[in-house]
């Protein structure tokens, strides 16, 4: 079943084609990088890895904008998407997965749960265990 979500002012949709189940810790991810942290404006984001060909982006007033970050905690600059209208954001693209892209599910009412975290070692130490596992640092 499709996920379909939008940013803040509803003028950017994106569907999710066969979404992740929630299962993979590759694909759904609650990730502490500094970055992420700064972006959504809170303690992390969670993400789902999805293939590029399922990941529908419907944009008519041509609001999607990209920043490159180069200052990611992997040392691999990605690009991230944002809407220019809202600031919300979107989606990240890295080469670290090739046909790959990192969707934001804050876009997303219902969502799946998270099956892993990263880059724990930036995770506040008042922040609570998800009892899932760390994929990369420690608390």
């Amino acid at each position: 079943m499709p996920l379909t979500g939008h940013c803040n002012c509803k003028a950017i949709t994106i569907t999710i084609e066969d979404p992740p189940a929630g299962s993979n810790p590759l694909s759904s991810v609650y990730c502490h990088c500094t970055t992420c942290k700064r972006q959504s404006g809170a303690s992390g984001t969670y993400v789902v890895v999805a293939d590029e060909d399922k990941v529908k982006i419907d944009d008519p007033k041509g609001y999607q904008k990209t920043w490159k970050d180069t200052l990611t905690d992997s040392g691999t600059p990605l690009d991230r998407q944002f809407c220019s209208n809202c600031g919300c954001p979107l989606t990240s693209i890295t080469p670290k997965y090739a046909g790959k892209t990192i969707v934001k599910m804050g876009l997303f009412d219902t969502i799946p749960e998270a099956a892993a975290e990263i880059y724990c070692k930036n995770k506040q130490s008042w922040e609570p265990d998800f009892g899932i596992p760390a994929l990369q640092g420690s608390r």
